[in-house]
């Protein structure tokens, strides 16, 4: 056959399947009736004739092209394309497209139950807990409020005790184990001149004060008599007394503020060494032979098996102006370790010294503290 006899026949093979009883067939069947007709048209083109002319520039070329979609069915499209102006679509609605409709449908109400009955259940569990909160959160204020009168009485209670042993400590921080030491003495037959002062002094003799320092404290002191009918007691200030290998030269000052006399000694000094003393200005005149004159006080130390001995005397004084700080007292007896290079006794009140006059227990001159009572032997108590 002729190339101009297969192309007219190719065209007529077309317009049948275009417009023929295959425009209604399903796509199965046009799929199978086209597939000799794609056959028939390649196959001359590969082996036909061309002569001697050669093969014309329009040799026809069938190609086909099938576009298929992977839904579920519901649109079917064929379109072949022949060489030339002719160009054919067959597109058509597959009958299960219409089955798969429903099918969407019914699996849509069984999840749209399953849903439901899932909320169902979550809002039925949400009161259930709100019930139990409610209930924790009404016990909790119940359990506050019975502690806080329970705790409120406790140091209500507690303050109760907490005194008692305060007013028990009372009467055991006074000193009763030591006991008060007195020493009575007279007076020379003198009469003091209204105006002069008695100058009261004592000392100590270091026995044994041990390997040092030891203090010695001596309060509670007052000297007391009775003269033209009317008792005298005159407070004498504290004494302390401190023995310490490391002091090398006696000192006594007056503590003003402390009231109180502070002496601190060489450990191995062994002779007098001054205690207290206090001065008693005289108003209107004193009678002679004044007895019993008592000095008594009360001797504690930090140390053990302390021993010493005590005495007092007192002397008469024209000068009164001075306060005990400025008297410039001698603190123990000699001329070596201390400020005092004298043969004065421990006591001398070093600058008024020359006021000295006769009375109480001194003659006067050279006698600056007067003559010393008996000695007292004194354990300190610890």
């Amino acid at each position: 056959m002729s190339h101009e006899g297969c192309r007219a026949e190719l065209r007529e093979k077309t317009n049948q399947l275009l417009h023929g009883a295959l425009k209604h067939v399903r796509v199965a069947a046009l799929a199978t009736a086209l597939v000799p007709l794609g056959t028939l048209a390649v196959r001359p083109a590969v082996a036909q004739d061309c002569g001697s002319g050669g093969c014309p520039d329009d040799t026809p070329t069938i190609t086909a092209t099938e576009t298929a979609t992977d839904t579920p069915l519901p649109t079917a499209t064929s379109t072949f394309i022949f060489a030339g102006t002719a160009t054919a679509t067959v597109t058509e609605t597959p009958t299960p497209t219409e089955t798969a409709v429903p099918d969407t449908p019914t699996s849509t109400p069984a999840d749209t139950a399953t849903q439901t009955a899932t909320e169902t259940a979550t809002h039925t569990a949400t009161p259930a807990d709100t019930a139990t909160e409610t209930a924790t959160n009404t016990t909790a204020p119940t359990n506050t409020s019975v502690p806080v009168p329970t705790n409120t009485m406790v140091p209500t209670n507690t303050t109760v005790p907490t005194q008692t042993p305060t007013a028990t400590q009372v009467p055991t921080a006074t000193d009763v184990p030591c006991p008060t030491i007195a020493i009575p003495a007279k007076f020379d037959r003198t009469a003091i001149v209204g105006g002069n002062c008695i100058w009261f002094n004592s000392v100590i003799d270091p026995h044994k004060v041990g390997a040092g320092p030891t203090t010695i404290v001596v309060d509670n002191q007052m000297v007391q008599f009775t003269a033209n009918g009317h008792p005298f007691a005159v407070n004498v200030p504290r004494a302390v007394v401190t023995f310490d290998r490391n002091v090398t030269t006696a000192t006594t000052t007056f503590d003003p503020v402390g009231n109180q006399w502070v002496t601190e000694v060489p450990l191995n000094f062994d002779r007098n060494v001054f205690l207290s003393g206090v001065m008693l200005p005289v108003v209107g005149g004193l009678p002679g032979r004044i007895k019993p004159v008592t000095w008594s006080g009360r001797f504690s130390s930090e140390a053990d098996r302390v021993k010493l001995e005590w005495q007092w005397s007192a002397a008469v004084y024209t000068k009164c102006d001075t306060g005990l700080a400025g008297l410039g007292v001698k603190p123990v007896d000699g001329s070596a370790q201390n400020p005092y290079h004298n043969s004065d006794d421990a006591g001398t009140p070093e600058t008024i010294k020359h006021f000295v006059t006769d009375g109480a227990r001194g003659g006067g001159g050279r006698d600056y503290t007067g003559s010393s009572s008996r000695a007292e032997a004194v354990r300190p108590c610890d």
